[in-house]
């Protein structure tokens, strides 16, 4: 475990890591299910539900698109479009491509990650910032059929083009982060500081209409479902937290929803959820000190699905905020404390592994 801990000059070491990681996840999902069968009752106390939850509703989108089942267009397209069309290559199998897909991309996504960081810092520091990002609890769902991995895979794209200055990779990337999930849209203030701070010519400021054009395609396909562009907005109510943009203005509210909070882990009252979202407060100071464009990304992505979603959630999402593991892996330098932070992470990551494994609860 110690050479965990010391990933020397060679980059490649991280991809074992992370093969690693997949390989005990899908380890406990295929045999505790087994180990923990009670014949007794007929039924294994632990199942892997590997169509439930989110993965439920992509599938079906998938498979049928946006059709009358219920909180359906809360959903966006672009993660089951991808399950769809790999679908072609396991003979309409939806469900084994749809986890492959997930595995796939979150593993070129923290490969791409660890090259960012990598690029614009040191190795060490990409290393550890990726250790930490690969076994922090809500990064669990890189592991599931969910939307996530897909994001980050096109977010880090994304930032390595601008890295780059390429502009047409920029544009492809920022075009379909919107269609992927809702936060995607937040690459456009990320775009326009960094065409500001880098004193951009005017013409390409043009590469900041991709983000915009790709969220107004997600409305189009809501509307050739629905008849309503604004569909999934109002099927997003259906759901326990009834998200919504407007909540963002009910300061009181985001309060006191706060403070109602339980010693477990549940949709809306989650101490874990809350926790993280002190942790990422308490870190937006040193984001700000490392990268200005970080920032901006941190702050929407961290306080916006807080404040509209009242934290359901939150661990997960937070996965997504990846300057926040950058900061934690600056304050890691030290093996003690690196093992130390891995250990605790990826404790609970496993915990989250068996919730969902129980049918129950996990972000």
């Amino acid at each position: 475990m110690r050479l965990l801990f010391k990933l020397g000059s060679k980059a490649p070491t991280i991809v074992w890591v992370i093969l690693a990681q997949k390989t005990v996840l899908v380890t406990l999902l295929i045999l505790v299910p087994v180990l923990l069968h009670t014949p007794s009752a007929g039924k294994a106390g632990f199942h892997p539900p590997l169509t439930e939850g989110d993965t439920e509703y992509y599938l079906h989108i998938a498979t049928h698109g946006y059709d009358a089942v219920t909180g359906i267009c809360a959903f966006y397209p672009l993660w089951p479009a991808c399950i769809r069309m790999g679908s072609w290559l396991t003979g309409g199998n939806t469900v084994s491509v749809a986890w492959l897909l997930a595995n796939i991309f979150s593993s070129v996504g923290l490969l791409l990650f660890h090259r960012l960081v990598w690029e614009k810092h040191n190795l060490p520091l990409a290393n550890r910032a990726t250790m930490i990002l690969l076994v922090y609890p809500g990064a669990v769902f890189f592991f599931f059929p969910y939307s996530e991995s897909l994001f980050l895979l096109l977010l880090m794209t994304c930032l390595l083009f601008m890295q780059r200055k390429l502009f047409w990779g920029i544009a492809v990337a920022a075009f379909f982060l919107p269609l992927a999930r809702p936060i995607g849209i937040f690459i456009l203030p990320v775009l326009i500081w960094e065409l500001f701070v880098k004193r951009a010519h005017l013409r390409q400021y043009a590469v900041c209409l991709a983000p915009v054009i790709g969220y107004f395609c997600y409305f189009g396909i809501i509307y050739y479902y629905k008849g309503n562009p604004f569909e999934g907005f109002t099927e997003q109510m259906q759901f326990p937290a009834q998200p919504s943009i407007l909540r963002i203005v009910d300061i009181p509210g985001f309060v006191t929803s706060f403070a109602n909070f339980t010693w477990s882990h549940d949709p809306l009252n989650s101490f874990i959820d809350r926790a993280v979202f002190i942790a990422f407060l308490l870190s937006l100071y040193w984001v700000y000190r490392l990268d200005t464009t970080y920032y901006i990304f941190a702050l929407l992505v961290g306080l916006i699905p807080a404040m509209s979603n009242i934290f359901m959630s939150y661990t997960r999402f937070s996965s997504l905020i990846f300057p926040l593991f950058i900061v934690w892996a600056q304050f890691t330098h030290k093996t003690r404390i690196l093992s130390f932070v891995l250990m605790l992470f990826f404790s609970v990551q496993i915990l989250f592994l068996l919730l969902f494994i129980s049918g129950k609860w996990a972000g």
